[in-house]
């Protein structure tokens, strides 16, 4: 589909890629990253939201109130710093992992696909997921024994190795270039590896 839809259902960070490649193996890659939160009051029943207010000249009042749903549009739309959500609520940072989909067919149709982590045993968690100095990875597994934990580039060339043990939390990317990679666990004890995503911002 040329206009996916995204429906989250859990708060947090999610960064979506899409490869597109045309018919003569021409490609490219393009990301955006989503915060969700959940910016209902409780006991409202879905009627009430926050919003952080920022007043027009006096950003250094900010606050944080409680409107109907109905009156967000001319809220927002009314004073320029004002975004939904308590001013003291950031957005989540918990990781997400996602994948990547080529389509290969006609030139500016992509097709991009929910937050997955592609894992048998193995569970690979990436914070914080874009960044723009180093990932923090730990795996999980119930094999007690060591992981190897590659990070490649998105040709699959070799970047970084790290061996430790399930839950040591190993430190990739410092001082690679911005971009899209790939890291990828393995344990001796278990056939299926464990690979998400990551993404280098500027």
């Amino acid at each position: 589909s040329s206009m996916p839809v995204f429906a989250p259902t859990v708060p947090g960070t999610y960064t979506f890629t899409v490869v597109v490649k045309n018919v003569n193996g021409c490609q490219t890659t393009c990301s955006i990253t989503i915060c969700v939160k959940d910016i209902r009051e409780p006991g409202s029943k879905g009627k009430k939201v926050y919003v952080c207010h920022v007043p027009n000249g006096n950003p250094a009042n900010a606050h944080t109130l409680s409107i109907s749903v109905n009156a967000v549009s001319s809220h927002i739309g009314n004073h320029g710093g004002d975004r939904l959500g308590k001013c003291d609520d950031p957005c989540p940072s918990a990781p997400v992992p996602v994948t990547t989909t080529a389509y290969k067919g006609t030139p500016g149709i992509a097709k991009a696909e929910k937050p997955l982590i592609e894992s048998g045993n193995l569970d690979i968690t990436a914070w914080p997921n874009p960044s723009e100095n180093y990932f923090n990875i730990k795996v999980t597994s119930p094999v007690k024994e060591t992981v190897e934990v590659r990070m490649l580039d998105i040709l699959g060339r070799v970047i970084e190795v790290r061996r430790g043990a399930p839950d040591q939390v190993m430190r990739f990317g410092d001082g690679v270039a911005a971009g899209m990679y790939i890291i990828e666990a393995g344990q001796s004890g278990l056939k299926e590896k464990a690979t998400i995503k990551v993404l280098k911002a500027h």
